[in-house]
């Protein structure tokens, strides 16, 4: 059950309710328990249609899908930091100028041991349009990295003003506008892409921010790590970050064909 905080399931486990398609209609659920049992029991996603076209409406062109990887320690990695500040050293960003026009993709991915903000931002300045949404999941974790790196490196000024840009794209999901009984209560993109698109995260080596995080400090903190094994981490980091922009792609593209095929 979604956001359980009553403990509903143990009292329905211990009721011999086993399944969500068997919760009682008498169980004092919520809206959102609601829509994700009756999701279960019908086999059918349950849709929004008129709250979902008006979140595409807010979509700015050019779009720029954007996903930040960090890393975090007890013991600072970086002069300047605090333990277990979030420091980014990753993006993917996949830019599509108009709908259904063309999309460049422009990636970052930091190496050695200095402080990478600055490049980061250096590298983000140029491939961002200066206009348009910045589309990402949780949006609020990629607007705080950038301002607290815009304080950071005081030669990106740039990077703490844009956040009026952000369109978070886990609202729709986090609100239960769009529900699948296969995200099993779930709004994480690792949840919704394959119930909404079919596709996942099975095939790649690093699956999870918490082990891109890893990955990082293991290719660039271990001493003595062999070439071919550093190298092969950086690109199953290339790889995990540039399939979470492309998954926002291709979850936007699912959700304007939803509501172009849904009656309002």
């Amino acid at each position: 059950l979604y956001r359980d905080t009553q403990g509903r399931r143990w009292e329905f486990l211990e009721s011999g309710v086993h399944a969500l398609a068997e919760v009682p209609d008498a169980g004092a659920l919520n809206i959102k328990q609601q829509l994700q049992v009756e999701a279960a029991r019908s086999g059918d996603p349950h849709v929004d249609v008129p709250v979902l076209q008006s979140f595409l409406a807010t979509l700015e062109w050019p779009l720029s899908y954007f996903d930040i990887e960090t890393t975090s320690s007890a013991t600072p990695f970086y002069d300047g930091t605090r333990p277990y500040q979030q420091v980014p050293f990753q993006f993917s960003l996949h830019v599509q100028e108009t709908k259904n026009g063309p999309i460049t993709h422009h990636e970052f991915l930091a190496s050695g041991r200095e402080d990478p903000r600055p490049a980061f931002l250096a590298s983000l300045e140029a491939g961002l349009p200066a206009t348009g949404s910045i589309v990402a999941y949780h949006a609020s974790f990629e607007k705080r990295c950038l301002q607290e790196s815009s304080a950071a490196c005081p030669q990106h000024p740039w990077a703490a003003g844009l956040g009026d840009r952000f369109v978070d794209l886990l609202n729709p999901f986090r609100n239960f506008s769009y529900h699948n009984r296969e995200q099993h209560g779930s709004a994480s993109i690792k949840a919704v892409l394959p119930a909404l698109t079919g596709t996942d995260y099975s095939h790649l080596a690093i699956q999870d921010g918490n082990a891109a995080a890893r990955a990082f400090a293991a290719s660039e903190f271990t001493e003595e790590l062999p070439a071919d094994t550093r190298e092969q981490l950086r690109r199953d980091l290339l790889a995990y970050c540039l399939l979470d922009t492309r998954a926002m792609i291709d979850l936007v593209n699912a959700l304007e064909e939803i509501t172009s095929d849904s009656p309002s």
